[in-house]
C-alpha cells in the first residue's frame, strides 16, 4: 500500500503547488541532483569523487567518515595540497585568491568547460516558465538553455543597497547562484569552509535577500538529498519566526521532491522541524528525468493527470529495476558461498560470511519493497 499512499501524498502536494504557480509565488531552487538529469554531468557525491582522485587520493576517503555531502568536501584538501607543495613556508590565507583559481579550473574541467551542446528539456522549461530561479549550481546549464530569453545571474552583492537593482527585472529572468559562478573564482563556495562562511555570515546580502524571499515566496527545492545542509542551515531561522509569527496555514511554504520511497515518518518529520513538504518520487533511475518533467508540468498546466496517468508505468519500471538488483545480489551470495566453501580459502571464511549476511539482509530489504508496489 506504500506506493498507493505515495499518490495521494502526492496529489496533496500537487494542488498546493498548482495554487502557487497559479499565484506567481513559487520559486524554484535547483541542486546539483537537477543537472545530474543532463548526460555525463555528475552529482555532487560523484563531483567530489573525481575532484579527490584529482588530487592524487584513490579513495574518497572523506564521505567514507563524513556521509554528510558537504560541498565539495575533497577541495579544502586539494587547495592546501597544492598551496604546501609550492609554498611550504608560506602563510595560506595570503594565497587564497591563487588557490580559488586553481579550484576554479579543476571544477571547470570536471564539469566539462565546453557544454554549448547539453540541451536540456528541464532546463528549458524553468527558464521558459519561471522568471526567478534560485540554484547552488555552478554550471552554466541554465544558460545554455534559456531560449532566447534575456537573463541576469546574480551571484555577487556586495552592499545591502544592491539588492533593489534586481527587484525591477525589466522583463530579464533571474537566476540567483548562491554557490558563485565559474566566471569569479573568488564567489565560488565549494570548500567546506567556504560554505561555513556562508552559512553563519548573517550580514551575507544574498544570504538576506533568499531569507527574505522564503517570507514572501514559496520555494519548491530539487536535486537536493536529505542530508544537504543547503535546506536545513538555511531555512531553519527563517522557519522558527514563520511559525511564530504567521497564521494557521498562512506562512509561506517549502516543498522538496526526494527519489526515495515514500515515508510518512520523515514527511512528517520534516514538516515539523524544518516547515519543508516533501514529494516522493519512487522511480526507476531511468525515469527520474521524466517523472521531474511530468511533474513539473502537472503544476504549470493545471494539470494532475499528466503525472499520475504516468504512476503505473513508473511503477512497473521500478518492480522490473529492483528485481534486477535483486537478481544480481542473489548471483553475488551464490558465489560468496561457493567461496566460503572452498578450503583453499578457508582463511577468508569470516570474511566472506560477513559479506553473504549484509548481502542477505540487502536483498530482504529489496524483497520487501518489492512486495508493497
Amino acid at each position: 500500500m506504500k506506493y498507493d499512499e505515495m499518490i495521494r501524498h502526492n496529489d496533496l502536494m500537487l494542488d498546493k503547488l498548482i495554487d502557487s504557480y497559479a499565484k506567481f509565488k513559487l520559486i524554484p531552487f535547483i541542486g546539483s541532483g537537477f543537472s545530474k538529469n543532463v548526460e555525463n554531468f555528475p552529482d555532487w557525491e560523484v563531483f567530489n569523487e573525481k575532484l579527490s582522485k584529482k588530487l592524487g587520493k584513490e579513495e574518497y576517503f572523506l564521505s567514507k567518515i563524513f556521509k554528510n555531502h558537504l560541498p565539495s568536501i575533497g577541495a579544502d584538501y586539494y587547495s592546501i595540497k597544492l598551496f604546501r607543495d609550492r609554498h611550504p613556508k608560506k602563510d595560506l590565507q595570503l594565497y587564497k585568491h591563487n588557490l580559488k583559481s586553481i579550484l576554479q579550473h579543476a571544477i571547470e574541467e570536471i564539469l566539462d568547460k565546453d557544454i554549448q551542446n547539453k540541451k536540456s528539456d528541464l532546463h528549458k522549461l524553468l527558464i521558459d516558465k519561471f522568471d526567478y530561479i534560485f540554484t547552488t549550481n555552478w554550471d552554466r546549464l541554465l544558460e545554455v538553455n534559456k531560449n532566447g530569453h534575456s537573463i541576469k545571474i546574480v551571484s555577487d552583492i556586495t552592499h545591502i543597497s544592491d539588492i533593489h537593482e534586481y527587484i525591477q527585472n525589466n522583463g530579464e529572468k533571474i537566476i540567483v547562484k548562491m554557490h558563485g559562478t565559474l566566471e569569479e573564482a573568488d564567489n565560488i563556495v565549494a570548500s567546506e569552509t567556504d560554505y561555513l562562511e556562508l552559512v553563519n555570515n548573517n550580514s551575507n546580502p544574498l544570504n538576506i535577500k533568499y531569507q527574505n524571499e522564503l517570507f514572501h515566496y514559496d520555494f519548491l527545492f530539487m536535486g537536493f538529498s536529505f542530508q544537504d545542509l543547503n535546506i536545513k542551515s538555511l531555512t531553519y531561522p527563517t522557519y522558527v519566526i514563520k511559525k511564530d509569527k504567521f497564521g494557521k496555514d498562512q506562512a509561506p511554504k517549502i516543498f522538496m521532491i526526494a527519489f526515495s520511497g515514500f515515508d510518512p515518518i520523515i514527511a512528517d518529520l520534516y514538516d515539523q522541524l524544518f516547515g519543508i513538504e516533501v514529494i516522493f518520487m519512487d522511480v526507476a533511475e531511468t525515469d527520474i528525468t521524466d517523472s521531474t518533467m511530468k511533474f513539473l508540468e502537472s503544476v504549470i498546466n493545471n494539470d494532475k493527470d499528466i503525472i499520475t496517468s504516468q504512476y503505473s508505468t513508473y511503477k512497473q519500471n521500478l518492480k522490473t529495476e529492483l528485481t534486477d538488483k535483486k537478481n544480481k545480489i542473489e548471483k553475488e551470495i551464490e558465489i560468496c558461498q561457493t567461496t566460503v566453501g572452498n578450503a583453499t580459502y578457508a582463511i577468508l571464511h569470516e570474511k566472506f560470511n560477513k559479506r553473504i549476511a549484509k548481502l542477505k539482509y540487502q536483498n530482504k530489504l529489496l524483497e520487501e519493497k518489492i512486495n508493497t508496489l
